[in-house]
């Protein structure tokens, strides 16, 4: 009588468990595409975590193992991972989980509301995240304090090539970079009204090359210092976000601290946090990003279109403009408007007065405008369209010729995302134009140089033309061939930055199987101007000429970039492993005395793991 009474509360527990998980199943489907991987809810809050429950649920499924009872119920209720019966386990250990399982499904259900209106409004996974400039997220929540911990590292290799006239080659060993980052999330939620109060912290350690990378290279002159791919100095720590902000209702929100920046694609903000997503098919892995002092105020969100304007004032920390001794400061305002699903829109803008160690100094004003749209139909997919354009104007003393001491800049930079979501494969489309600039010695300086975390493929860019204009502050300061060296060289290679270009970038996904994932695609890339060499641009009298004496045509080449990648959730928790590799043939832009370059191969391996 005993057992027979145990069996029918036991019983019940299980049912009662596969009513819930199933209509947190249908809550789920019903607000977001039914994905391997669903974008998150980012907010750090109570459906942050409910969200990490919902996306192991398949994995709390197989591994609850309640007999064939359980597998039947499931379904019977439509789960889409019902639970198998591959033996029978002990009464006390499934007790147990199902009444855990029972109360956190329960917690589920109660806020299923909330987990719809969270997933509801964030764009689908194959377009890109837009990040205002500190507002707090205003969908309803809890008090809570979240903390979040992601582990990475990539090793990886090129072949050698060629840089200069000389005949030096660029010829790096195998690099290990990591990166540990742990950050803390604290959200007051509704608890106190009107009123809420929102704080974050994030810290970077074992930061960048820890074995390989560029000190080899430098130690014998040929290149410039922490110019060459991967020469970045180790950091054991770099604070990221250590910031606090309070909102009165929609009306105020003032916010002080450290943050980091990003605006719409990155193009030009970049807080180097957009890794790798499913359905992307990105080649992306940053390091670093723009860190910044701010003191933040803004307004909104109103209406239902979520219209919100902002004002900053900054102190940069830290970006790729700057140099060792330079200091920066930047007003910023702007507005945005949408929800992303199924459009957003802004406009922002800077005023950046930047000082350099000698005293010259940069005074300039950005313009960038960025928008998404998504077109979802149903069961025959989604298509979203993202674009970004920025102009910066103004003036700098920075490379001061005797004809002209101080340069006027006027830069324009843009980029497109097209992309096609099919549920089991998709395409993606990119196009990126940056401004050139092929003479060094007249007073405007146009070359727009984007966020070295713009997504640029994996060698041209990253590898090739960094190693190549890495070498030209040696060879443009070299007395026996140029008398006097101009000043500020420093700030000629590129360090894998997209600039002086105009890319088509087109790539294809297929999801063979759930958390797995095949992309790739060729990335064909032509040079604004001629791609010019300082010294032997000098020495033709001023006719463009590449690192080897050439005269260049506009077409850089075509590299092929193809990867694999397998992702899986582990009780809420993300491991990924991928694998990527890319192959380059150089075109006319890159001759040399014998023709063009040869292939140029590299590759590399990845590892992250999130909490």
């Amino acid at each position: 009588m005993y057992f027979s009474r145990r069996s029918k509360v036991v019983k019940r527990g299980r049912t009662r468990f596969v009513q819930l998980t199933a209509q947190l199943t249908r809550i789920s489907h019903e607000s977001s595409a039914a994905t391997a991987d669903p974008p998150a809810p980012t907010d750090g809050g109570p459906c942050e975590a409910l969200y990490r429950l919902q996306v192991c649920r398949s994995a709390l499924s197989i591994r609850l193992r309640f007999g064939g009872f359980a597998a039947n119920a499931g379904k019977k209720y439509g789960l889409s991972h019902p639970p198998t019966y591959t033996g029978g386990v002990r009464c006390s250990v499934t007790s147990a989980l199902v009444a855990a399982a029972m109360i956190a499904c329960c917690l589920c259900v109660w806020t299923g509301d909330v987990v719809a209106q969270e997933i509801t409004e964030k764009p689908p996974s194959h377009l890109p995240a837009f990040i205002a400039v500190g507002a707090v997220d205003d969908t309803a929540g809890k008090d809570l304090i979240v903390p979040s911990i992601r582990a990475a590292g990539r090793l990886e290799k090129t072949s050698s090539f060629g840089v200069d006239i000389d005949g030096n080659e660029f010829d790096p060993d195998w690099v290990l970079n990591t990166q540990f980052r742990f950050g803390l999330k604290a959200d007051s939620g509704r608890s106190l009204g009107i009123i809420r109060l929102f704080a974050e912290f994030e810290h970077d350690v074992v930061a960048g090359p820890v074995w390989g990378g560029g000190d080899g290279q430098t130690a014998d002159g040929i290149f410039a210092p922490s110019a060459v791919p991967n020469s970045t100095e180790y950091e054991d720590h770099t604070f990221r976000r250590a910031n606090a902000r309070l909102s009165i209702g929609p009306f105020l929100t003032l916010g002080g601290g450290i943050f980091t920046s990003h605006w719409g694609l990155g193009l030009l903000a970049n807080d180097g946090a957009a890794r790798s997503r499913s359905k992307t098919a990105s080649f992306v892995d940053p390091r670093g990003g723009d860190v910044v002092i701010r003191a933040l105020a803004l307004t909104g969100p109103y209406t239902d279109h979520r219209l919100t304007f902002f004002a900053a004032y900054d102190i940069v920390h830290h970006d790729d403009v700057l140099v060792a001794g330079d200091e920066a400061t930047q007003w910023v305002g702007g507005m945005s408007v949408g929800t992303m699903v199924p459009f957003q829109a802004g406009v922002y803008g800077v005023y950046r007065m930047q000082k350099a160690r000698s005293g010259k100094e940069t005074n300039v004003g950005v313009v960038d405008v960025f928008g998404l749209y998504n077109a979802d139909f149903g069961r025959f997919g989604s298509l979203g369209v993202a674009a970004e354009a920025a102009i910066i104007f103004g003036e700098t003393e920075l490379g001061p010729t005797p004809v002209a001491p101080t340069h006027d800049v006027l830069q324009l930079g843009a980029t497109l995302r097209a992309s096609y979501d099919g549920g089991l494969g998709g395409a993606v489309l990119d196009v990126t134009y940056a401004s050139g600039d092929q003479n060094f010695d007249d007073g405007k300086q146009n070359a727009f140089r984007a966020d070295i975390n713009h997504e640029s493929g994996l060698l041209l860019y990253r590898y090739v033309l960094a190693a190549q204009t890495a070498r030209f502050p040696i060879t443009a300061a070299d007395p026996e061939l140029v008398g006097l060296p101009s000043e500020d060289l420093e700030r000629l290679p590129t360090r894998g930055a997209l600039t002086n270009g105009f890319t088509v970038f087109p790539r294809g996904w297929l999801r063979p199987a759930d958390g797995l994932e095949i992309y790739g695609g060729p990335l064909l890339a032509w040079s604004d101007v001629p791609y010019a060499d300082p010294l032997q641009t000098r020495l033709s009298g001023g006719k463009p000429m590449n690192p080897f004496g050439k005269s260049p045509s506009r077409f850089m080449g075509m590299e092929f970039d193809l990867g694999i990648r397998f992702t899986t959730q582990l009780f809420g928790t993300k491991l990924e492993v991928a694998a990527e590799g890319a192959v380059l043939a150089p075109g006319g832009a890159l001759q040399m005395g014998g023709g063009t370059m040869d292939s140029i191969f590299g590759g590399r391996f990845l590892l992250s793991y999130e909490l």
